[in-house]
């Protein structure tokens, strides 16, 4: 790779190393998922890659990484290659989401043959599975963008990101079809894949691979769109046998070497809630901002309303599954209560544009790209994401639920505070 001069700034994205998943899980966003041992030693294999370009005269100006475990990990030996440099999160480069997270498929991909997922296999060209290739690529360009900006001219970032994301944002970057054949992508694991940047535009893109003599033979075999090995087959072999036709972000506050803390990243909440009694109640601040269209936004316009705050990220694989018991409520409780969302930690309205008319979210949002609005909310931690308050028609807080949450429970709640509870 050649160095980054005056006027081009370079962006290496990192896959990160090998997960530790004996049982074949699709793990995608999920928490909880680390680098195995191997995945430890690809990890230093990088550092070492790195390492050696900072002695050949690398000028590495920014690090950041993916908020998910697996690639937090592998940039721990990087940063400790660069003291002097602090370590953000982007969450921009967070893995793809994915309908099948979590699921685990096994050696004959049991879960794709089940009838009731195969309306999810339509079209593979989307894919209809889950988060687009478009999508995927918008986001990585401002996210590519974002850390070439921190990096400065001449400078070069190193960001750990996920092999899917990786190889849309070369396919997107080079101009090719977004749509592609998962055994072709160049981007095994712990490999570096660099953009070079220059005024804004990706001008060349290289591609090395520094672990590729760990990755055992058996599992040099592509990835299923969001982490977890399938097995035997992959999916465009899968669907014609099933007879289905194929149809035709911001970088959060940086603080030193965060990969070693536990304060890192963001950690979805169990969905339990919380009621407050009516005698300690405390009042909610007022919300002053723009939405996600650039207009003006305040709660005090919903004064006198039952207020449902809810705290969301485009790049938030469990606010994807939460947005539709949120339309469904928001609707069966409009007589009562108004909603709006904070949509936190989205460099780009663009993103969460998109995520609200895939969910049919017709509610007003808050565009938060740097948090700054969930620090007027105490009750609400940071790092719990996706969350909700309820504000009673006082303008008190009178519930808070921590993590993902259902229609039924959200509607149980606003009735109860509705009804002066």
């Amino acid at each position: 790779m050649t160095e980054a001069v005056a006027d081009t700034t370079i962006v290496h994205l990192v896959r990160h190393g090998e997960v530790e998943n004996p049982e074949g899980v699709l793990y995608g966003r999920l928490p909880d998922f680390h680098l195995s041992e191997r995945g430890r030693l690809m990890a230093e294999r990088i550092a070492e890659f790195f390492a050696a370009k900072k002695e050949a005269g690398a000028n590495i100006t920014h690090l950041a990484t993916s908020p998910l475990e697996r690639a937090r990990e592998t940039m721990q030996p990087i940063a400790t290659v660069f003291p002097e440099l602090e370590v953000c999160s982007l969450p921009l480069v967070i893995e793809a989401a994915n309908d099948f997270e979590g699921m685990v498929f096994g050696r004959d991909n049991k879960a794709l043959r089940n009838p009731r997922n195969w309306w999810k296999l339509r079209n593979p060209l989307t894919p209809s599975w889950g988060e687009p290739f478009v999508e995927i690529a918008a986001r990585m360009r401002i996210g590519i963008q974002t850390a070439a900006e921190a990096a400065g001219p001449g400078g070069e970032a190193i960001v750990v990101s996920h092999q899917l994301p990786i190889w849309i944002a070369r396919l997107d970057a080079e101009g090719r079809r977004l749509a592609h054949d998962p055994r072709k992508r160049e981007a095994v694991l712990a490999s570096v894949t660099a953009f070079h940047v220059k005024q804004g535009r990706v001008v060349r893109v290289a591609y090395e691979a520094p672990a590729a003599d760990l990755i055992p033979a058996k599992d040099q075999k592509m990835n299923f769109s969001a982490g977890g090995q399938v097995n035997r087959r992959d999916l465009l072999h899968l669907v014609p046998a099933l007879g289905i036709g194929i149809a035709g972000l911001t970088v959060s506050g940086c603080s030193r070497n965060p990969v070693a803390s536990s304060e890192i990243g963001f950690a979805p909440g169990d969905g339990s809630f919380t009621l407050v009694p009516l005698d300690k109640r405390a009042k909610a601040p007022t919300l002053t901002g723009t939405d996600l269209d650039g207009k003006p936004l305040s709660s005090s316009s919903h004064s006198g309303k039952v207020i449902v705050l809810n705290v969301w990220g485009s790049w938030c694989g469990p606010c994807r599954k939460e947005a539709p018991e949120l339309a469904k409520a928001s609707k069966q409780t409009a007589k009562d209560a108004q909603f709006l969302g904070i949509n936190t930690r989205d460099a780009s309205a663009q993103a969460a544009q998109a995520f609200s008319r895939e969910f049919g979210i017709s509610y007003p949002n808050f565009f938060d790209p740097d948090g700054e609005l969930l620090l007027s909310f105490p009750e609400l931690p940071p790092k719990a994401i996706p969350s909700t308050l309820v504000i009673d028609r006082q303008g008190r807080v009178a519930a808070r639920v921590l993590g993902e949450t259902t229609a039924s429970t959200l509607v149980g709640i606003i009735n109860d505070i509705a009804a002066g509870k």
